[in-house]
Parts: structure tokens; C-alpha cells; sequence
């Protein structure tokens, strides 16, 4: 509530930013906000972000797409898109996405990574719980960073898990117990 104030121009409320143009089409800019450097150091002065709204079609349907620069060398690299929220509300980070969810790394010799993490366990690269794809995108991955099990549940019901010692565990939860299920060690004991 209230109102913003900034060399003089003071707004109420709600900041719009207006495109004059009449015949909307697919990918058309709505309006942009830009954060600009002014530091003449070695990268120069220049747009190092900006949020950029978009026409998905002809009918109104928009997109909010984020641009970010990074450095190579001590100067700023062109803007780069980011992060994509389509109409529709699905979120591409690194691409436009195909689902409500869609992560995808432009760099074929890098690995893409979910990485989720949470206080107790610390937000190191090193914590928490990866889900991804490495070698060259053939192979998928779900990583337990820390020193615990990694369940999977059906029907709200836990029926596999995976502890910390590499034991697979199929109906039970706790090894070397007289419970009914099967059990896979990681010393070669079924």
C-alpha cells in the first residue's frame, strides 16, 4: 500500500508498463524492466538483468521470461534467458518448458541436477538430496548426499527403501529384523 517515490515521480499502488501496439503476436515484448550498472570498471557499464513480459499467442496469453549476464574474461556477457514461466504457468529454468516443471542444462558436459536441500542438513553441494542426469544425458540419478535411507512409497505405504548402508530393503523397513519382506545387502547376502 501506499506509494514509491523515485527522482521525483511518485506511483500509487501499481507500476504498468503499456505497449502501444494494437496486433498482438506470438513472442511479442508487453514491457520489460531492466537493472542497469553504472560502474565503468572492467566489464562497463550496461544491463546486467531484466524481467521481460511476452505474448505466448495471438490471443493474450503471456509469458514472464528472466534474463540474467555472467562475466568471461572481466566483461559482462550478453543477457541470457534464465527462467521462463509460461502462460499456461509451467516454469523452464534454462528452456521453455514442456511440463509444470522443466530443468534442462545447456551444457553438454555438464551434469543437471534438482538439488534440494534444508537446515538441518546444510545447502552445501555436498547436502541434501540430488535428482538428475549425467553422462551425456543417458543416465538418471537420485543422489542421498547425507548419511541416512532413501525411501519410496506407494499408496501413502513405505515399500522399498535403500539405507544407509546399501541395503535394499522390500517390504520391511529395518534390516536383519524378523519382519516378512526381502532384504539385499551391500555384502552380498540376500
Amino acid at each position: 500500500t501506499g506509494g514509491i517515490t523515485a527522482d521525483g515521480l511518485t506511483v500509487n499502488d501499481t507500476i504498468r508498463l503499456d505497449n502501444e501496439d494494437t496486433t498482438v503476436s506470438a513472442n511479442d515484448i508487453f514491457g520489460d524492466i531492466e537493472f542497469y550498472d553504472n560502474d565503468g570498471g572492467s566489464a562497463g557499464a550496461g544491463v546486467t538483468a531484466k524481467i521481460e513480459s511476452s505474448a505466448l499467442n495471438t490471443y493474450g496469453a503471456s509469458n514472464l521470461n528472466f534474463y540474467t549476464s555472467s562475466s568471461s574474461g572481466g566483461a559482462r556477457t550478453a543477457l541470457t534467458q534464465r527462467m521462463k514461466i509460461d502462460g499456461l504457468g509451467n516454469v523452464g529454468i534454462g528452456t521453455t518448458p514442456t511440463n509444470v516443471l522443466h530443468v534442462h542444462q545447456a551444457d553438454a558436459t555438464s551434469n543437471s541436477y534438482v538439488h534440494i536441500t534444508q537446515a538441518d542438513g546444510g545447502s552445501a553441494a555436498t547436502d541434501g538430496l540430488s535428482i538428475g542426469i549425467e553422462d551425456g544425458g543417458v543416465n538418471a540419478v537420485i543422489r542421498n548426499r547425507e548419511n541416512g535411507y532413501l525411501r519410496m512409497y506407494t499408496n501413502n505405504t513405505e515399500r522399498m527403501r535403500i539405507d544407509s548402508s546399501g541395503n535394499v530393503l522390500v517390504g520391511k523397513t529395518s534390516a536383519n529384523s524378523n519382519a516378512a519382506g526381502i532384504e539385499l545387502h551391500s555384502n552380498d547376502l540376500i
